[in-house]
């Protein structure tokens, strides 16, 4: 191989690639700054549009609506949701949620709308019948049929306002009312009996829906403040002012037990206990005459500025008296929180240490109460991320490690440590932590699908399989899942066959069959299998059980026809490539008929690729899907399918790379010199070096394979093990 002279060129900044896009959003996805990874991948996007990438950005989408306050962006969260239709209308969830949205702002007919497309693309899911059936009936609309669990008969009764009558209904009815039932039910009790024990039996019923929860809270404070037991009622009502549309009235009825609660213990001359209550006074009503007995006063003055939008004069206002040498915690925390708002996060990370070390002695001083902890452990968590995000990374492990240790058992702590570890690139120690937290939580799919990232980095197929496996198991309907295994279960399987490794690729099979069978591809490989096992009886069985699940099926009649051209059966073969071809011209059926045809007849094949990566034109990794599989059958075919992706996609950095490292394994050193050459023009025209660097890497070992294979080349009298290599040894060290 000859020696290239690298040119000197006077370059500008280099721009951003698609690569940078579109691991710069996957990072911030992962952070959960959502609103960031969607503007990084609409970047990626417009450079190279990439499907996959959309369903990402959509669920990017998704997730920023979810995080947002409801009812106050109602009009954004329908924003983003519209935006995740837009870039994936096929998920079911999406479609609910923007149903959701519109019910809460009673806006019905579009609730209906968004509803009937979710159980359109899922009509299995009760729940989002459920919410149809509600909205339809809400705008006076005939109610679709299916499983029913709701009473229209009684919520007639409530909308006429007949309360008697419908309380008596309930008595009546009351095994067969649920969800909204007990609901109402509850309601109704609570107003007519006012409170009591039915009532609150009623309640905690409700507690246990996700959906009442909060709303449930909120109505047994109400009955055990009526009670006077005022430990439950305060329990119950600060866990409610936590939803938003609750928080106004949570407020009010928190604001007269915590008067009651100071007054009782001033009355005893208990007034410090009393500062606990006047501080969460503060906090609701600043303006409140009893926020004035202790520091809320201060407080109270920098909320004043807050609600009128002014924050700075509220920072000011608090710092003044924390710089005077005050390091009550209530203005640790405000000043921090307001320095987050403005992002100087300098500012913030500095009050939040400053906070954690007030907490940390009066832990140190006292038995620590468990929310003072749980608080501190939040504290700590802040710090974290604002050391994560100035890619402090030491200390950001530092600081979640503190907050789990305040609140240990923290699963979500646990995975940011873990997220840790796969910043630094330290895989095996994420996984080794994971191992471990998949056997305190075996049914958490979070940590599976981490699990799977992590032996996906490892290149370990065989486990992120397994792993993906068990995350169908534990949620059937994850589809990005179901999409995985059925791209990691082909490309595995392709790997064992050209390693002639049939033991194994005839178990794996076996098992991608048990978690998802309907997957054509799946039986047709196992066939190919068991043919190459001589266990013919067994292939043949397994083809003709694909031709009876799927006989009106393109993609089950073109893995058959593929099969058969392995088998050298070309009439059969024919047979039901032509029957394929008749029933559908989709991408996956192309594939397999590009692929076949290419087997059978290199010529025909070319057309049919021609025709496969036409429905994705700007999709390089077409190429590399096929020629992936055609490693498996035919080595040769494997890198004519790359060279031909080559000229159809130039600027490609990865399809060049794939094609030169074939190009490396198969030995094709011509091929490898044009394709080196052109990477590393590509290379400086992205401004990507690196790429350079790999390519020399690649090619220095390709040049000593060939010398050591020369080196080698001697006849047999030559004694080996008398050979004194220490030389050699010491030039390659």
């Amino acid at each position: 191989m000859s020696k290239r002279k690298k040119k000197k060129k006077h370059l500008g900044k280099p721009k951003k690639s698609y690569s940078t896009f579109y691991q710069q959003g996957l990072q911030l996805f992962r952070n959960q700054d959502y609103k960031k990874a969607i503007k990084a991948w609409r970047e990626a996007l417009r450079l190279t549009q990439d499907k996959d990438l959309s369903r990402k950005l959509a669920q990017a989408h998704f997730r920023y609506a979810l995080s947002l306050h409801r009812p106050q962006q109602g009009e954004l969260i329908i924003s983003e949701l519209h935006q995740s239709i837009k870039r994936d209308s096929e998920k079911a969830i999406y479609h609910y949620h923007l149903g959701l949205i519109y019910h809460e702002q009673h806006q019905y007919a579009n609730a209906v709308s968004s509803y009937k497309q979710a159980v359109k693309l899922d009509p299995k899911n009760e729940r989002f019948l459920h919410h149809l059936q509600l909205a339809q009936w809400e705008n006076h609309q005939s109610v679709d049929t299916g499983k029913n669990d709701i009473d229209f008969n009684f919520l007639s009764l409530i909308r006429a306002e007949n309360y008697k009558k419908a309380k008596e209904y309930a008595e009546a009815h009351g095994q067969e009312l649920l969800h909204e039932g007990i609901l109402y039910k509850a309601i109704i009790t609570t107003m007519v009996d006012n409170g009591g024990k039915t009532a609150k039996k009623l309640w905690k019923k409700c507690q246990e829906i996700s959906e009442y929860s909060m709303l449930a809270c909120y109505y047994l404070g109400l009955i055990y403040t009526q009670e006077k037991k005022w430990t439950s009622a305060l329990k119950h009502l600060e866990m409610a002012v936590t939803e938003p549309k609750l928080k106004r009235d949570c407020e009010s009825a928190l604001l007269m037990i915590y008067k009651y609660q100071a007054s009782e213990l001033v009355n005893s001359g208990e007034e410090k206990k009393a500062k606990r209550f006047w501080n969460k006074i503060a906090e609701i009503d600043p303006s409140d005459e009893l926020a004035y007995n202790s520091i809320a006063t201060v407080i109270e003055d920098g909320y004043r500025h807050a609600v009128d939008g002014n924050i700075s004069q509220a920072m000011r206002t608090w710092k003044r008296v924390i710089n005077k040498g005050s390091n009550h915690p209530l203005l640790l925390q405000n000043y921090a929180i307001a320095c987050d708002k403005q992002e100087n996060f300098s500012q913030a990370l500095e009050n939040w240490e400053e906070l954690a070390i007030v907490w940390q002695k009066q832990i140190a001083n006292k038995d620590a109460s468990e929310s003072l902890k749980a608080k501190l452990s939040l504290v700590y968590r802040r710090i974290g991320e604002l050391f994560f995000e100035e890619e402090d990374l030491a200390r950001a492990e530092k600081a979640y490690s503190n907050a789990l240790r305040y609140n240990p058992g923290d699963l979500k702590l646990e995975l940011r440590l873990v997220y840790l570890d796969f910043e630094r690139e330290n895989i095996n120690k994420a996984l080794s932590k994971l191992k471990h937290l998949h056997k305190q939580h075996p049914q958490n799919v979070k940590i599976t699908e981490m699990m799977v990232t992590a032996y996906l980095d490892k290149e370990d197929l065989g486990k992120a399989i397994e792993c993906t496996i068990t995350l169908l198991e534990l949620q059937p309907k994850h589809q990005e899942a179901r999409e995985l295994i059925h791209h990691l279960g082909r490309t595995y399987t392709f790997r064992l066959l050209e390693d002639d490794e049939l033991d194994s690729a005839c178990q794996i099979l076996k098992n991608l069959i048990k978690v998802d069978g309907n997957f054509i591809v799946f039986r047709t490989l196992l066939a190919q299998v068991l043919f190459r096992k001589k266990q013919k009886s067994e292939a043949e069985k397994e083809l003709e059980l694909v031709i009876e699940l799927a006989t009106n099926k393109a993609l089950a009649h073109a893995e058959v026809g593929k099969t058969y051209v392995l088998l050298n059966r070309g009439k059969e073969a024919q047979v039901h490539l032509k029957k394929a071809e008749e029933l559908s011209s989709d991408p996956d059926c192309l594939c397999a008929l590009a692929v076949a045809h290419l087997l059978y007849n290199k010529k025909i094949g070319m057309r049919y690729l021609k025709k496969y990566v036409a429905t994705d034109p700007n999709n390089y990794k077409l190429y590399i899907n096929i020629s992936e599989e055609m490693l498996a059958y035919n080595e040769n075919l494997a890198l004519d399918v790359m060279t031909q992706g080559m000229k159809a996609h130039p600027e490609s950095i990865e399809l060049s790379m794939s094609l030169l490292i074939l190009a490396m394994k198969l030995e094709e050193f011509e091929v490898f010199d044009k394709v080196a050459n052109k990477l590393r023009k590509l290379a400086i025209k992205t401004g990507e070096y690196d790429i350079i660097e790999v390519v020399n890497m690649l090619e220095m070992m390709l040049n000593t394979s060939d010398f050591l294979d020369d080196f080698d080349d001697d006849d047999d009298d030559f004694d080996d093990d008398n050979f004194d290599d220490s030389f050699f040894r010491e030039l390659f060290s």
